[in-house]
């Protein structure tokens, strides 16, 4: 996660929030985890985890504000989170119409999918500059795009 928000406590001392959080975490899946399930089969659970989850972040982002003594603005890089998101957001509508629009076998049209995501994902990061100098310098170590620019042997 972006925040770590336990880490936060943990310096302030707040184990017992902590133990309330991972238990009202773990009752909130374990109470609506059946219904959710016969409701909307496996995206039930997803949506029950990630809907506790939230909460429980919540709260300890609302608990480390206040140890901070700080305003919610300050905690997090709100503007670059959105750029983020729309990002990744934008990202996905091309891998939704691959999904719509291929005809493959479910293993391969996720490996398509995937590529296709990262692919917008990837441009859109370094599109509209959303990746900071350490970022940038970061994915050129990790991504060879330089061996594409040499020059092919006996090609003279």
């Amino acid at each position: 996660t972006l925040f770590r928000s336990e880490s936060v406590l943990r310096v302030f001392a707040r184990t017992r929030f902590i133990l309330a959080m991972n238990v009202l975490r773990l009752l909130t899946i374990g109470g609506l985890i059946g219904a959710a399930i016969s409701m909307f089969g496996l995206r039930g659970a997803v949506l029950i985890t990630l809907f506790a989850t939230a909460v429980s972040k919540g709260l300890s982002l609302a608990c480390a504000v206040t140890l901070m003594r700080a305003r919610v603005r300050d905690i997090l890089p709100w503007g670059s989170l959105a750029a983020i998101a729309a990002a990744s957001a934008a990202a996905g509508m091309p891998a939704w119409i691959v999904k719509t629009q291929v005809h493959l076998p479910l293993a391969e049209l996720l490996v398509v999918m995937g590529g296709v995501f990262a692919l917008f994902y990837v441009a859109s990061l370094f599109g509209f500059e959303l990746l900071n100098e350490a970022e940038r310098r970061t994915l050129a170590e990790w991504w060879p795009v330089h061996a594409w620019r040499q020059p092919v042997r006996g090609a003279e």
